[in-house]
């Protein structure tokens, strides 16, 4: 942050303001509440968007291995980075900061962990999968 000169709770103040509101981000410093609503907002989409993925993949089987999973994950994370860092600055226009190659390096290793960690619980005859293909 101080190679960036920017604050280092600048990101979590960005998220939270999703659900606090942009006066969230006219502060730079530390907020309990604010990392607390962040953190909670980040993990939530995370879950969320890991079940969109495997809602999209298992269907089409694209779990069944490494060699689909992963472009399927990184599919997957390349169309959540240009829905949220370009559709969404409709409403929240302070995510358009943040576009760039960190951005959307983190969206695609997103949607491949994702994916790969999936095949592996699906393996193990993790609930979703089992229940997808006893149907």
């Amino acid at each position: 942050t101080a190679v960036i000169n920017t604050s280092p709770w600048a990101t979590s103040r960005m998220i939270a303001a999703a659900v606090m509101g942009a006066e969230t981000m006219q502060e730079a410093g530390f907020s309990l509440s604010v990392v607390t609503v962040a953190l909670l907002t980040h993990y939530t989409l995370g879950v969320l968007f890991g079940m969109a993925l495997v809602a999209v993949s298992a269907p089409l089987r694209l779990d069944v291995a490494p060699r689909t999973a992963l472009p399927a994950g990184a599919v997957f994370g390349a169309a959540l980075y240009v829905i949220s860092f370009y559709g969404m600055v409709h409403w929240l226009p302070w995510l358009a900061g943040i576009r760039g190659t960190p951005a959307i390096a983190a969206h695609l290793i997103f949607g491949m962990s994702t994916a790969v960690l999936y095949l592996k619980l699906a393996r193990r005859g993790g609930t979703m999968y089992a229940l997808q293909r006893t149907r």
